[in-house]
């Protein structure tokens, strides 16, 4: 865990120095790029109907590995975040060390989408059991901010997971949370997209997040046939 936050707190460093695009360059990549993600194969696999036992083997594998019985809307989450989010930041340290800067740029904004899509989600989850301090406490450590940074990182962090958790228990799902950050993101309004991100690329990994999020949550019915809807 300490390691994978470090190598993100040296990548985001790395990120910032790089900057913004020119437009050309964002329409290039929106163009040219995107469309090569391979998100578009996950979403064939699962519409094959292979998605469901690699599904219900990672909330196995959780629960004998961690001790948690996952919910359904964690379970979407957590499989979002690791096989969408964390591939694309790996092929973004990829990108930087091949000196790729206009790739390297794009995979790393899409990445944190993906990432803040599902990892709000989890955030939520963590508030309402009462859980989320460790985390929070972790993060604002990682960031190596002042004493009077940290804590006004700290008490950000805390009302915006008392307002994720609200929305998540208001439809269970976590497709509203989702897309409220969505929206929050386009306003210009989301604290968890920075000032030198595209916003192009994070909404193309947020809202791909959400799509197949949405896809993962249909599926996975047949694992909570007692539970939420």
């Amino acid at each position: 865990m300490q390691e994978r936050m470090d190598r993100t707190r040296v990548l985001m460093v790395a990120r910032e120095r790089v900057g913004k695009p020119t437009q050309e360059e964002v329409v290039s990549i929106m163009q040219e790029m995107l469309p090569q993600m391979q998100i578009g194969a996950v979403k064939d696999y699962l519409s094959n109907g292979e998605g469901l036992g690699d599904l219900s083997e990672f909330k196995s594998e959780t629960k004998k590995s961690r001790r948690i019985d996952l919910s359904r809307a964690a379970l979407c989450a957590s499989f979002v975040l690791t096989q969408v989010g964390m591939s694309v930041f790996k092929l973004a340290e990829e990108r930087f060390m091949d000196e790729d800067l206009v790739s390297f740029r794009f995979n790393f904004d899409f990445a944190a989408g993906v990432n803040a899509a599902a990892g709000i989600v989890l955030s939520a989850e963590e508030e309402i059991a009462g859980e989320a301090d460790e985390l929070r406490e972790r993060l604002t450590l990682s960031n190596h901010p002042s004493a009077g940074e940290g804590a006004n990182q700290y008490l950000n962090m805390i009302n915006e997971d008392r307002k994720s958790a609200e929305l998540l228990k208001k439809d269970p799902t976590g497709v509203l949370l989702i897309d409220d950050l969505i929206k929050r993101v386009e306003k210009e309004t989301s604290p968890y997209m920075t000032p030198f991100q595209v916003k192009e690329y994070f909404l193309a990994g947020a809202t791909t997040a959400r799509d197949l999020y949405t896809r993962l949550y249909l599926t996975t019915a047949p694992l909570y046939p007692d539970k939420e809807p």
